[in-house]
């Protein structure tokens, strides 16, 4: 019942929850840390690997999301 395609669709699903969850963690820490620290290069990972791995849309879109 699960072919190939239904692993690869849930793989990138379970990806883009990821990197929607690492930008929704970092955002919070910014908001924490304020204007004392700038940790805004921090985005670039969950945006970095979502474009790699799953699809330049879901980087822009993510991107986007930090914005």
């Amino acid at each position: 019942m699960n072919s190939t395609s239904d692993r690869v669709a849930l793989r990138r699903l379970h990806m883009v929850a990821g990197s929607i969850a690492a930008v929704l963690v970092i955002g919070a820490i910014d908001y924490i840390t304020g204007a004392e620290a700038s940790i805004a290069p921090l985005y670039l990972v969950p945006v970095a690997l979502a474009t790699w791995f799953i699809s330049l849309r879901a980087g822009l879109l993510l991107s986007g999301l930090c914005g």
